[in-house]
């Protein structure tokens, strides 16, 4: 018999600033490395719900999504990871690293972020390299591709 694939959501956002990315590097506990921030969606959270709550925990800054930059999929031996990165900006908050998962925040150019995927300090490179790419060639869906029941 068949079984079901069990499935891991994880939402992440890209946040400009000045030409600049947001970007946390994650606390060691969790394996260090630089990634946009991210996260995973709680149940009974929406998609938008769960990357508001994560740029907000990690940040400490709110958001207002703008559009989706793709959905991306990762084949794991035991799991399917579905996950969702947005193009984001800053409504309100102060940016600071809120959890223990965030060792530091930074806004980094185009060009620190190539040095960052190239000397492989990047978070989750599975997600984060294609959404990197998919960000700076403009990649952008309309968040009414989203159908989230209520």
């Amino acid at each position: 018999m068949k079984r079901t694939t069990p499935t891991s959501v994880p939402v992440a956002a890209f946040i400009e600033k000045d030409e600049k990315l947001l970007f946390v590097r994650q606390a060691e506990a969790k394996g260090g490395g630089w990634g946009p921030p991210a996260g995973h969606i709680k149940l009974g959270e929406s998609i938008v719900q769960a990357i508001r709550r994560e740029t907000r925990e990690e940040t400490g800054l709110e958001i207002e999504l703008v559009d989706l930059v793709g959905i991306y999929t990762v084949q794991e031996p035991e799991r399917l990871k579905v996950g969702f990165v947005f193009r984001g900006k800053m409504t309100g908050g102060e940016l600071r690293p809120v959890t223990k998962e965030a060792a530091e925040l930074r806004w980094l150019t185009r060009e620190e972020l190539q040095s960052i995927v190239e000397n492989n300090l990047l978070y989750k490179p599975e997600y984060n390299r294609r959404g990197i790419v998919d960000y700076f060639a403009g990649e952008s869906y309309p968040l009414t591709l989203l159908k989230e029941s209520p």
